[in-house]
């Protein structure tokens, strides 16, 4: 009777498994962090940070970076790219490479057909740690959240993974509000639709003057 128990619970369908990799961009450090997202159980798969040579021009670092992703990528499957988006608390200097650094990043993703979500500083935190949470509390959360694998990560890399755990935390709710405007849309449109034909007057014209 165990035996057959044990057989009929190994039969049953597994959920697909969501390949979710986040990106912290950096011009200088990028961090990364690609988790599988099985129903609510969440895994690490790697986690690290895309660092160019040191002494290079921008474009130089912009390529190294384009093509650390695409190795990335090369090595391991991915169905989602969670970004975080630029913070503008930074000075305007600051805020252009970055800019240019997601773009570069952005850009590769889209090469490969990958969908990307972005999310916003504070999206993150609350997503994960809550608040006004610092570097070091979602450092720490990302190592209670996954274990010995989260931690003791970059900072970079450990908000990358952030990001890639806001997405899959969010993801039901983005589903849910996007499923809901669609619905609203039609809503709209078949009112618009209703009031025009009882005025006998054709969706979406005016009357003649």
């Amino acid at each position: 009777m165990p035996e057959q128990a044990e057989r009929k619970r190994d039969e049953r369908p597994r959920r697909p498994v969501l390949r979710v990799l986040g990106i912290d961009p950096g011009s200088r450090f990028t961090g990364f962090g690609l988790l599988a997202v099985e129903g609510n159980r969440v895994a690490l798969v790697e986690a690290g940070r895309l660092v160019p040579a040191p002494g290079l021009g921008v474009p130089e670092r912009l390529g190294e970076l384009a093509a650390g992703l695409a190795a990335l990528l090369d090595r391991h499957e991915v169905d989602v790219a969670a970004v975080e988006r630029t913070f503008h608390g930074v000075n305007s200097r600051s805020l252009i490479v970055l800019a240019e650094a997601r773009g570069a990043l952005l850009a590769v993703l889209a090469q490969r057909g990958i969908p990307v979500r972005e999310y916003a500083p504070a999206e993150v935190k609350a997503a994960v740690a809550g608040g006004q949470a610092t570097k070091e509390e979602i450092g720490r959360m990302v190592g209670l959240l996954l274990g010995p694998a989260g931690r003791g990560l970059p900072a970079d890399a450990a908000d990358a993974v952030a990001v890639a755990l806001c997405y899959s935390r969010r993801r039901h709710f983005d589903r849910l509000s996007e499923r809901g405007e669609s619905e609203a849309r039609g809503d709209r449109k078949r009112a618009l639709t209703s009031l025009a034909s009882r005025a006998n007057v054709p969706p979406c014209r005016r009357r003649p003057s």
